[in-house]
């Protein structure tokens, strides 16, 4: 029997708990914040189902699900949830602080506070995809499953084409993309994400009112929101895509007629695609660039590829 329900996943950057990431809120104040969210949104029904994931730089780990304790009815209790998710945090922080970075896991020139958001997602998407069928859809009620990410760190370039193979994955699958992000800049991963799947982006002001935020824009159900002004629509989108060769996000560049492959002006003089190995046509290459050169701008379109 199906089930009336909201299924969310909410992903939490802990970065936030560090000190300074969350600029006028201190790491308790966020957590407590985020605790009292969740328990408001289990208020709302009690047929709602929750599950918290940490993003990390190298892994994604489980903070709280209802099976993840041996006491089911203690788990889905608020106090059990809160009990749960200090105790993993506490527990994941540690081990962090005692296992430095990997080397193989972030590169020489990337900080270490760069997270993996596309692992994270996944992981995310996956656990919704096994819950469907009880928490998702039914005849009365129609609010579709939802991933919440509260991110604190910039985007990372180099996770341009998994975060958006994970976009896309949602939207295919009816799942809500939220976003709460924590910090003086927007993240343009995470305003594509709710942008395509029809999620809500904010980015507030001060951190120190992130449950006033949390309580008036994600609380409700994607089936309530259309009866409340809860939109992200009046900010623009930064919908510029990453070139596969040094990962930069671009406004211009080249892309494969074949495998769709972007690359930036550096690497204008190909002979083949670095991805799918097609030979580009070095004369069409040449038309191109020069056309682009006569109206004084960089083409933007593919040199093509070899048939």
């Amino acid at each position: 029997m199906v089930t009336q329900g909201e299924l969310l996943a909410v992903l939490l950057d802990l970065n936030l708990l560090s000190s300074g990431a969350a600029q006028d809120a201190t790491a308790d104040v966020v957590l407590q914040q985020l605790l009292i969210f969740l328990k408001a949104h289990q208020l709302v029904s009690e047929q709602n189902h929750q599950c918290v994931m940490a993003i990390l730089p190298n892994s994604s780990p489980v903070l709280y699900m209802p099976s993840s304790s041996s006491n089911c009815a203690d788990s889905k209790s608020a106090a059990g949830l809160s009990a749960i998710v200090l105790q993993r945090v506490q527990e994941v922080v540690a081990a962090q602080q005692q296992s430095p970075p990997q080397a193989d896991s972030l590169g020489p020139d990337q900080p270490a506070q760069e997270i993996a958001l596309s692992a994270a997602l996944s992981r995310a998407l996956c656990y919704i995809n096994r819950h469907t069928a009880q928490y998702g859809f039914s005849t009365r009620h129609t609010a579709k499953p939802r991933i919440l990410s509260i991110v604190a760190v910039a985007d990372t370039p180099s996770q341009y084409i998994p975060v958006m193979n994970c976009i896309f994955a949602a939207q295919h699958a009816n799942v809500v993309l939220d976003a709460l992000v924590i910090g003086s800049t927007d993240l343009a991963f995470l305003q594509q994400a709710a942008h395509i799947t029809g999620g809500v982006y904010m980015r507030p002001e001060q951190s120190i009112g992130l449950l006033q935020y949390m309580l008036g824009a994600f609380s409700a159900d994607t089936a309530t929101r259309d009866l409340l002004s809860v939109s992200s629509k009046t900010q623009a989108v930064d919908y510029r895509a990453s070139c596969f060769c040094h990962k930069n996000v671009i406004d211009s560049g080249w892309i494969c007629s074949v495998c769709l492959s972007i690359f930036c002006k550096a690497n204008m003089k190909l002979a083949e695609c670095p991805t799918c190995g097609s030979v580009f046509k070095q004369k069409s290459a040449a038309v191109a660039r020069a056309a682009g050169s006569g109206r004084g701008r960089t083409p933007a379109a593919a040199a093509g590829g070899g048939g």
